[in-house]
């Protein structure tokens, strides 16, 4: 399905040539992200990948570099996470080297004119306001923000507006300078490439890129003895809900048993939370449950936006099911159910070639080594109904309960008193 090569400056690519497409993708991904920032630069890894789009020596400007793509009908774009950053374009296979020129310039030949900067950070501004503006948005970083607190996962990826603020030309080339290197960078290609020649032209333009001593990020303080809740007020039409527990890493033996877990509970629109809270209690439009895991640790959380006088009701009914999950053998026919669409949906995941360089480039970074797809389908067909019942009862437990509420409330109290199952 794919090939991994070592560069000589620490370089990782894979290289994943797909029959039946025009149609290639270049994904590099640098394992640098907001969790390994200090709270005075919060915010500044996603700054410098806007940063990175302003202009470079050879492509003056944010329009120059939009317009290279464009020309060839290309998507270009670029995401900031917590422990990872990815740039990528889509585009049609014969032109593939320009891709590589393209985002390799970008990389190594940003220009961070200071005038480029202060424009940016206009647009980042506004993105945090839209954040806040936002509600459904507002409470998952709230939500984040009391499960973990004042470390680096408790803050938001696109940081704070004080320090956005004051982040300059000099701290940015220092973050730069400091946290991005080849060593800390995989680029994986996926579509219709020949892998010798592909291999040839990453070299080209990546090949000379420096090593560097690689980042670190803090350990996680994930411990918690009694459940916690946060209010914001604001008077909308809606309570926003986010009600879950601490799990575990990427790298936990039962990751694959809470992925099953988690698509039973709320991952599915035939899921137990959408069908009780939408379609038998009528109290809401959108609910669904989530799962994030990270190097060593993770959560699991409820989302929902309910009828302001039916929150309390709508809380209960969620623990209920926490509840109902830790104490009741999940039946067969919902166990295959949900192992089935977890398979149904990976297969889909790896129909284009975006999605296959980012489920191998991803496992690449993070997980230093590659699970195939008929792997991974192994690993969730072997979940039992015991395994689902024996991680219910380790993670649904009412000390690691968090709660994050925005809507017309006050009184943190009433909502203390809900937190029993």
């Amino acid at each position: 399905m794919y090939k991994k090569y070592l560069l000589d400056n620490g370089l990782k690519v894979i290289i994943a040539p797909m029959k039946g497409t025009r149609a290639v993708t270049v994904l590099i991904l640098i394992g640098i992200g907001s969790r390994y920032e200090s709270e005075q630069v919060n915010g500044i890894t996603h700054f410098l990948e806007h940063m990175f789009f302003r202009g470079t020596g050879k492509r003056a400007s944010a329009k120059v570099i939009s317009e290279t793509v464009d020309r060839v009908g290309g998507e270009l774009n670029a995401y900031t996470g917590e422990e990872s950053t990815g740039f990528f374009i889509h585009l049609a296979s014969h032109h593939l080297e320009l891709a590589l020129d393209v985002l390799s310039d970008m990389l190594l030949n940003s220009k961070f004119e200071i005038k480029e900067i202060e424009k940016e950070k206009g647009v980042i501004l506004e993105e945090i306001n839209m954040h806040q503006d936002k509600p459904d948005m507002r409470v998952a970083n709230i939500y984040k923000s009391l499960l973990y607190g004042r470390q680096p996962l408790g803050w938001e990826v696109i940081g704070r507006k004080e320090v956005i603020k004051n982040i300059d030309r000099e701290k940015l080339l220092a973050y730069w300078e400091k946290n991005l290197s080849s060593n800390n960078t995989i680029v994986s290609i996926a579509g219709d490439v020949q892998p010798a020649k592909t291999l040839a032209l990453v070299k080209k333009y990546l090949g000379k890129w420096e090593k560097k001593k690689r980042p670190s990020c803090l350990p996680l303080e994930d411990k918690q003895a009694i459940p916690a809740i946060a209010l914001e007020y604001r008077k909308t039409d809606q309570a926003y809900i986010c009600l879950g527990v601490r799990t575990f890493s990427y790298k936990h033996p039962d990751y694959y048993v809470l992925r099953v877990l988690n698509t039973i509970l709320g991952g599915m629109v035939s899921s137990r939370l959408f069908v009780r809270l939408r379609e038998e209690e009528g109290i809401a439009y959108s609910v669904d449950s989530l799962r994030e895991s990270y190097l060593d640790g993770g959560n699991l959380r409820v989302n929902a936006g309910v009828e302001i006088g039916k929150t309390e009701i709508a809380i209960i009914a969620i623990l209920k099911e926490f509840k109902k999950i830790r104490q009741e053998i999940v039946g067969e026919q919902e166990l295959e159910k949900g192992k089935e669409y977890l398979k149904g949906r990976l297969a889909l995941e790896l129909e284009l070639s975006p999605g296959v360089a980012g489920f191998l480039g991803h496992q690449e970074l993070l997980l230093g080594k590659i699970k195939l797809p008929e792997e991974q389908m192994k690993e969730i067909q072997k979940v039992s109904a015991q395994d689902i019942n024996r991680v219910a009862k380790k993670i649904f437990v009412k000390q690691h309960v968090n709660l994050a509420v925005v809507g017309p409330f006050v009184d943190k109290e009433k909502f203390v008193k809900l937190l029993k199952f």
